[in-house]
């Protein structure tokens, strides 16, 4: 099974992950829904920047609300 982490955008420090081991992601209008392994959610508003499935990460630019 591959796990990603979710990132802040141009971030890669500790600081900026909003989510480690995300099982699932899915959009809901403009919000970014993420879910982990232990069922646990972060919902971001905001747009997808980047997506590597060969380094498991996840680059989100959230909106500036």
């Amino acid at each position: 099974m591959c796990l990603s982490t979710v990132y802040k955008k141009n971030s890669g420090s500790p600081d900026n992950i909003l989510l480690e081991y995300v099982t699932e992601a899915e959009t809901s209008g403009e919000d970014l829904i993420f879910r982990d392994i232990t069922g646990g959610e972060v919902c971001v508003t905001g747009r997808i920047e980047k997506i590597d499935l060969v380094k498991n990460i996840i680059i989100i630019e959230p909106s500036s609300d």
